[in-house]
C-alpha cells in the first residue's frame, strides 16, 4: 500500500542513476587535489647553480651563519650597512668607505682590488654586481671629500712673462687662471718677481707653492761662461771663496765667478725643494747650468749635512709632489699605497711600490725618514 510519504520520495530509475553519478563526481572533485601533486612534472634542476652553491658551502672561508644578499651596487655611494648586507666584514666595509673618501673614487670595477683586506673570494663574488656610474644625471653631484682632477700636471722651469697657454695647463693651472695670466700680460703687465704670480686670480696657494721652485726670468739669464784657467781675475785666484753648498745664500753664490743672479736663484730654489744637496755633483742637475760652469765652480764648493728630510709615513700627497725626485703620478701611487698598508720600516719596503723605479728609490734614500 502506497502512502503519500513513499510517493513523495519515490525516484524513477533514471533519477536514481543521475543521483549516483552526481555523488561519484562530487567524490572525485573532493579528492582530486590530493592526486594532483603526483601528476605534475618536477622542475628542471639547474646543475650550474647546484655546483656553485656546493662550492660556496665547501669553502672553508664561508661562514654559513652569515646570510648575505647580492644586489647591484656602486662602491662610490653604497652605505656601510649595505656593504655588510653583501656579506662583507665591518673592517672591509670601512676600508671601502675610507678609500673613496680619503684617496679617490672608484673609477673602474677592477679598482676594488686596491682594497687589500678584500679577499679574492669576495672580489669574485661581488664583481658581477658592481655598477659604477660614469655619468651623473645630477650635475651637482660630487664625490665625498674629494674632487677628481680631470688632467695630470707636470713640473718644469718656465718664465711667466713668456710661457704659453698649453704649458700653463700642463703645469696645473686651471683654464680660468691661465686666461687671467695671459690677459694680464696682454694688457702690459709684467712679472718682475716670483710673488707676482700669486697675485693672478685663480692661482691658489697649493698651486703656487708647487710651481714656485720652477719660476725663472729670462732677462736674468745672461751668464758668464769662462774657463777656470783663463780670464779669471787675480782677486779670485788670490783669495778663493769656499761655499757651503747647503747654507750659502743667493748673494754668496754670486761671489763665485761664473754664477750670476739667475743661476744663484735656481741653485737655492732647487736646494730648498730637495731639502739640501747630498753631494756636490747634484748641483749639475740645476736647470740650464752648463757642465763647463759646474766644473769651473766645483773646486770652490764643500758639502755639508742635509737640513730637511721627509717622513715617508706621515707626508701628505702634496708634500710628496713637491720633491723634485718624485713626479705627481709616483706621489699619488705612493700615498695611496701607504694609506692601505702598514707603515714603511726601511728603504727596502719602498721596493714594493711598483711605480717607484730602483734608481728613484736610490736617489730618495738620503731624504727619507721612517
Amino acid at each position: 500500500m502506497n502512502t503519500p510519504f513513499t510517493e513523495y520520495f519515490y525516484y524513477t530509475r533514471q533519477e536514481r542513476r543521475g543521483t549516483l553519478i552526481l555523488i561519484i563526481l562530487t567524490l572525485i572533485l573532493n579528492f582530486l587535489p590530493y592526486f594532483y601533486q603526483f601528476l605534475k612534472t618536477p622542475p628542471a634542476v639547474d646543475s650550474a647553480y647546484i655546483e656553485k652553491a656546493s662550492l660556496m658551502m665547501a669553502s672553508s672561508k664561508t661562514d654559513l651563519s652569515t646570510h648575505s644578499i647580492l644586489f647591484s651596487f656602486d662602491p662610490n655611494n653604497i652605505s656601510e650597512d649595505s656593504l655588510l648586507l653583501l656579506g662583507l666584514s665591518p673592517k672591509v666595509a670601512q676600508n671601502i668607505i675610507n678609500y673613496r673618501k680619503k684617496i679617490q673614487p672608484f673609477k673602474r670595477k677592477e679598482d676594488l682590488k686596491k682594497i687589500y683586506t678584500l679577499s679574492d673570494e669576495d672580489y669574485q663574488r661581488l664583481f658581477p654586481y658592481v655598477e659604477i656610474a660614469k655619468e651623473r644625471k645630477n650635475k651637482n653631484f660630487e664625490y665625498p671629500a674629494r674632487k677628481v682632477k680631470k688632467a695630470a700636471y707636470s713640473s718644469f722651469p718656465f718664465d711667466p712673462n713668456t710661457v704659453d697657454y698649453t704649458s700653463l695647463l700642463q703645469l696645473g693651472f686651471s683654464t680660468y687662471a691661465a686666461d687671467n695670466l695671459l690677459n694680464y700680460r696682454e694688457k702690459g703687465g709684467q712679472f718682475k718677481k716670483i710673488s707676482d704670480v700669486k697675485k693672478i686670480y685663480g692661482v691658489e696657494d697649493t698651486l703656487f707653492d708647487r710651481i714656485k721652485p720652477f719660476i725663472i726670468f729670462e732677462q736674468d739669464e745672461i751668464e758668464i761662461e769662462t774657463s777656470i784657467s783663463e780670464d779669471i781675475p787675480t782677486s779670485y785666484k788670490a783669495t778663493p771663496i769656499i761655499l757651503d753648498i747647503n747654507q750659502a745664500g743667493i748673494e754668496e753664490w754670486q761671489q763665485i765667478y761664473g754664477i750670476g743672479p739667475a743661476y744663484a736663484k735656481r741653485i737655492v730654489r732647487f736646494r730648498e725643494a730637495l731639502g739640501g744637496f747630498v753631494s756636490i755633483d747634484q748641483i749639475k742637475e740645476v736647470y740650464g747650468l752648463p757642465d763647463s760652469t759646474f766644473q769651473q765652480i766645483k773646486p770652490f764648493l764643500q758639502p755639508s749635512p742635509l737640513f730637511k728630510k721627509i717622513n715617508i709615513n706621515t707626508a701628505t700627497e702634496e708634500e710628496l709632489k713637491k720633491h723634485p725626485y718624485i713626479n705627481w703620478k709616483q706621489a699619488r701611487v705612493l700615498y695611496n699605497y701607504k694609506i692601505q698598508h702598514p707603515p714603511f720600516e726601511n728603504i727596502q719596503d719602498l721596493e714594493k711600490v711598483k711605480a717607484l723605479p730602483k734608481d728613484v728609490i736610490a736617489k730618495l734614500e738620503p731624504y727619507l725618514e721612517f
